[in-house]
């Protein structure tokens, strides 16, 4: 049923505000981020009574420019959390890419099954194609997703129930929408661009791509990172906070060794390995060298004896047997199940537990940061597995201690400070 009047939309209210639904938001041009664009028309399947709505907003066929109000206490399932709330703010929200993600390690496969007619056209990156797609197509595109969410939901709706999927939903997926909005200044367009993360990879570690950039590696040396600035201009600048050592602070956190907050942790160890004070160049490359191989291979016998690498090799080794016993191992965080490696080894599977123990601290940490800068005019632009981008206002740079605090919890993961006039440009 496609809705065009006020009548029938207050008549369709009366059926939405009491059942559970399937809500998939059509923005005007798929090119644009979710952040900036509009709306073309909204479709709605109701559980109670199985029917279909299509309300069109911004639309070629639509005479009525209709305003749609879908705040209500009902379920919403939807495909992407975080593109629905951009378009639209809503609550009580599941994400079915993350259900799917959840038990087959990776997000639903829609794009290789558009409408033939639809796909066509997509593929030609028109703008605001939307706009004009017949609603009739748009709605037989949207029985298709349709399907496709009621096929995951009625198979794996225990999925929704487990802790673990309860946190990323909603502060997960929350913290990465509010990320988003925020956008990063560019004075080469003049204007806020946006990155876009992925929380669907195999490791469980965010992808941050959009329109053709990479904001998870941008170019360090033809120019690309001076193009980011602060939005304040002379009255900001960008600060960046940064770990040292991440991934052996917090595998030194899971297996409870203390580690030195202040001294370098490639001297630290060099000491250990070198039986001496002060290292050499040489050393102190070595010493990391030592130290990668060490965690993300086999420890070797002749570091076994040093307890951190002995703590280590016991916590890999219960690791390993648990996965080969069960089929699956838990995010020591918030208790996500790694499974289904495809063609597992240890030493795979330690890295996926490394990267997705990060991934679940950098969520935790944005979260608390968000909080924390609610109603504020500095803005975290950038996360970047180790590091955190701000835009700070120069007016509120007392907040870089409360920051601090924040990332280096318990005095456990010490963090570098630098600040700049561009993303290029940070000592």
């Amino acid at each position: 049923m496609i809705i065009f009047d006020e009548k029938s939309l207050e008549q369709f209210y009366n059926e939405y505000k009491n059942s559970d639904c399937i809500i998939h938001i059509i923005p005007i041009d798929d090119t644009v981020h979710p952040c900036i664009n509009k709306i073309a028309a909204i479709y709605v399947y109701l559980f109670d009574n199985k029917m279909e709505y299509l309300i069109p907003v911004n639309h070629y066929d639509s005479i009525n420019k209709l305003k749609v109000n879908l705040n209500s206490s009902n379920k919403k399932y939807v495909l992407d959390r975080k593109s629905t709330s951009q378009l639209m703010p809503l609550k009580k929200l599941i994400d079915v890419n993350l259900i799917n993600y959840f038990v087959n390690n990776e997000k639903l496969d829609i794009e290789k099954h558009f409408d033939t007619f639809y796909f066509n056209l997509y593929k030609k990156q028109i703008s605001n194609l939307n706009y004009i797609i017949p609603l009739t197509i748009l709605l037989k595109y949207c029985t298709y997703i349709k399907d496709k969410i009621l096929n995951v939901i009625n198979i794996y709706d225990d999925v929704e129930n487990e802790t673990a999927f309860r946190y990323y939903n909603k502060y997960a997926l929350n913290s990465l929408t509010n990320l988003e909005k925020n956008g990063l200044f560019n004075i080469k367009e003049n204007k806020l661009v946006y990155s876009q993360y992925n929380l669907y990879t195999s490791t469980g570690r965010p992808s941050n791509a959009f329109g053709g950039t990479n904001f998870a590696a941008l170019n360090k040396t033809d120019g690309t990172r001076e193009l980011f600035i602060s939005r304040f201009r002379d009255n900001g600048k960008l600060v960046e906070l940064d770990y040292d050592a991440h991934h052996i602070r917090l595998l030194a956190y899971l297996i409870d060794y203390k580690l030195p907050n202040v001294e370098h942790i490639h001297n630290y160890f060099g000491k250990i390995y070198f039986k001496k004070e002060n290292l050499t160049e040489n050393e102190y490359n070595e010493s990391k060298q030592i130290t990668f191989r060490q965690l993300y291979g086999t420890v070797q016998p002749e570091y076994k004896d040093i307890e951190f690498f002995n703590k280590i090799e016991t916590l890999y080794d219960n690791l390993w047997k648990q996965y080969n016993n069960t089929g699956y191992i838990l995010s020591p965080l918030f208790k996500k199940k790694i499974h289904k490696i495809v063609d597992v080894n240890k030493n795979k599977l330690i890295n996926y537990y490394i990267q997705l123990t990060e991934a679940e601290y950098g969520f935790w940490c944005i979260k608390k940061i968000q909080d924390l800068l609610k109603n504020k005019k500095t803005k975290l632009i950038l996360f970047t597995y180790d590091s955190y981008l701000f835009d700070f206002h120069n007016d509120e740079f007392d907040l870089i201690d409360n920051i601090k605090n924040i990332l280096n919890i318990k005095e456990k993961f010490p963090v570098r400070i630098k600040t700049g006039t561009n993303y290029s440009d940070l000592k």
